[in-house]
Formats: C-alpha cells, structure tokens, sequence
C-alpha cells in the first residue's frame, strides 16, 4: 500500500467502530426506554390499586 497501510487500516477500523456504535447506541437507548415505561406502568398500576382500595 506504499507505506499508507496504517493509515488505511486504521480508517477501517474507525468505520467499523462508527458502524456498530450506531447499531449498538440506539438499541440499547431502546432497550432502556422500554425498562422506564414498564417501571412507570408498573408504579402508575400500584398507585391505582392503592387509589382504588382507599375509595371502597
């Protein structure tokens, strides 16, 4: 590669590492989006429930 193969390879790498941080960061902000809304339905339903009992 006439001396530039550092270079080179090291842009591939850059990529790669760009590449599956944008597959990766996404996923998980899901998966932790998805963990808040569940906890919050959870305590939304608790707090119903205690509502509920009070009343009757």
């Amino acid at each position: 590669m006439g001396g530039y193969a550092f270079n080179v390879w090291s842009v591939y790498g850059l990529f790669a590492v760009f590449i599956i941080a944008n597959l990766w960061l996404p996923l998980n902000k899901r998966k932790q989006i998805l963990r808040e809304q569940k906890r919050r339905l959870l305590v939304n339903e608790e707090r119903n429930i205690t509502t509920d009992d009070k009343q009757q």
